[in-house]
């Protein structure tokens, strides 16, 4: 069982908040060269 100190712990949370953020600004702008802009809920 590894112990992960509180220090570790949160620099972990931030570097993957970090990388989904990342990924997610790629894929938007992925999404928008390949299918033009459009509205995220279209109605």
């Amino acid at each position: 069982m590894m112990v992960v100190t509180p220090h570790v712990n949160a620099q972990y949370v931030v570097k993957k908040d970090f990388l989904i953020n990342t990924l997610v600004s790629i894929i938007v702008i992925l999404d928008g060269k390949l299918f033009g802009v459009k509205p995220v809920n279209q109605e």
